[in-house]
């Protein structure tokens, strides 16, 4: 397939995208919430298993490459940088 026939993502209307931005949030705020209360529940019975913090991490990282994704995929579809 040729490069020039690669299908490209359009930029999201203005509601489309707070409604996307708006929905990472949320997902961030709960993603903290739960890392907050399994990292409470870690420290109080100060076990050595590190999976609570280990996802946490993760579920931090896949948020903010979501939001990444989308600034810039913003950016390049109305003629910013890149």
């Amino acid at each position: 397939m040729p490069v020039a026939a690669t299908p490209r993502p359009r930029p999201l209307g203005d509601g489309a995208l707070l409604a996307v931005v708006t929905l990472i949030g949320l997902c961030g705020l709960a993603t903290a919430g739960l890392l907050g209360l399994a990292l409470a529940r870690w420290m109080a019975t100060s076990s050595s298993d590190v999976l609570p913090v280990v996802g946490g991490g993760l579920g931090v990282a896949v948020i903010l490459l979501g939001l990444a994704v989308l600034v810039t995929a913003q950016a390049r579809g109305r003629g910013g940088r890149g």
